[in-house]
């Protein structure tokens, strides 16, 4: 069986593990809130109580809070902006992520700045070609808390992002701080998953990943997913780049280093699933023109990056606009659209589709779907304990106890092997 074939029935595979473990929970966590809530009108008498079941009623409704943690320049604001589907997170050839910083649902943009001491201020909401560039007011990022980003995009509203330093960052405090934020307590933290990205599995991301692991509790294994980021990258740009980047995901999830602390490896080319979500009508224009040419003419443009780039050819595109496709697509996508656009009428909605899909970033949406499922079935067996605790000499609402205990009884505890077995079926 070739790898082309293996990699299609591994993605069918998940397809149909992602689907059964998340039909059944979802009357379980509407059970779950139900119960709660009208534990909580029983309560009403008693202001604290009635406080504390509606909060963890509460906990449900909210987005599913997605961390992404890595190493600098490990293609984290690229992944965030492809899973957004906006170019908000600046993304360039420096150090871009200096401070902690939250993506959520906001029906107009806003960005608000939180120092560690003093008052926090907003910074104008403009979106260049690099992504949002946040207004500091000349504070030192060491003295920055974090940031918000309150933006209107569809993905985010049922998943808060939030983009941190490297872990390696030039800033020690920077660093410092994206591992004590990652790494809280998994009871108390505020991240639901963890998505960590790599290439090769070096010594500081075991280092890193095993923090996680030991500090997030049982649950670490199960809400941690590791990204072969910058996938296109490991076949040095070659049409191929991704199957080599399924083998390499492949190795590290057979690697028991790696699977003691992570639920699932995937592959993900970060900038062709950006770039899917944020094709300009003018650039897919630009790769039809360049697709439309004698083929011997396309090979020879696609035999380097200089070469593409070079501002003697004669081609009906500029040189300008191909440096910017390069950047936009880099190597792989370049040549990934070419190969896609020759003798096919594929209009900008169907390539950004297809662009979408090889970049393997739908793996990921699918495995953070799972990853909801474990997250209500923990927040249904930590909500109805606590329920049974406050009420366990109450008789105020004894079928609603009575039915929670039959709930809580037929809920398996969370397993990363459930949530591997859906997303990365080997």
């Amino acid at each position: 069986m070739s790898d082309e074939d293996d990699r299609a029935r591994t993605t069918g595979r998940r397809r149909r593990q992602a689907r059964e473990l998340d039909g059944p929970l979802r009357p379980t966590a509407r059970r779950a809130r139900r119960l709660l809530g009208a534990a909580a009108d029983a309560c009403a008498d008693d202001p604290l109580v009635e406080a504390e079941l509606r909060e963890l009623q509460e906990r449900f409704e909210k987005p599913l809070t997605v961390g992404l943690a890595g190493l600098i320049k490990s293609g984290k604001s690229t992944l965030l902006n492809a899973l957004v589907g906006a170019r908000i997170a600046a993304s360039d050839a420096s150090e871009c992520t200096q401070t902690v910083t939250w993506y959520r649902w906001g029906a107009t943009p806003r960005v608000a700045v939180h120092p560690r001491s003093g008052r926090s201020w907003e910074s104008p909401a403009m979106a260049g070609r690099t992504g949002l560039q946040v207004d500091l007011r000349g504070a030192p990022v060491d003295e920055i808390d974090h940031v918000d980003v309150w933006w209107p995009a569809p993905a985010l509203r049922t998943r808060t992002l939030i983009d941190t330093p490297g872990l390696d960052a030039l800033s020690r405090v920077a660093s410092r701080r994206s591992q004590e934020f990652l790494a809280t307590d998994a009871v108390t933290s505020a991240v639901d998953v963890v998505v960590y990205l790599l290439r090769q599995v070096r010594r500081a991301d075991l280092r890193y990943l095993e923090d996680l692991a030991r500090l997030r509790g049982d649950d670490a294994v199960a809400t941690t997913i590791a990204v072969v980021a910058r996938a296109d990258e490991v076949g040095a740009g070659r049409i191929d780049a991704l199957v080599s980047a399924e083998r390499l995901a492949r190795r590290h999830r057979e690697n028991p280093d790696v699977t003691r602390l992570c639920g699932v490896a995937l592959p993900v080319a970060g900038l062709l699933a950006e770039t899917a979500q944020t094709l300009r009508p003018s650039e897919a224009a630009d790769l039809r023109a360049l697709a439309a040419l004698d083929r011997h003419v396309v090979e020879e443009l696609l035999l380097s990056v200089d070469r593409f780039r070079r501002p003697s050819l004669s081609v009906p595109v500029s040189a300008h606009a191909r440096a910017e496709l390069l950047d936009r697509l880099g190597m792989f996508g370049v040549r990934t659209c070419l190969a896609l656009l020759r003798g096919n009428q594929l209009d900008a909605a169907a390539l950004t589709a297809e662009l979408s899909r090889r970049s393997g970033v739908e793996e990921l949406r699918r495995s953070l779907d799972v990853a909801v499922e474990g997250r209500d079935r923990r927040f249904t067996r930590d909500g109805l304990g606590r329920m049974l605790d406050l009420l366990e000499h109450d008789d105020r609402a004894p079928e609603v106890v009575q039915e929670a205990r039959r709930l809580l009884a037929a809920t398996r505890p969370l397993h990363s092997e459930s949530v591997s077995a859906a997303a990365a079926a080997p």
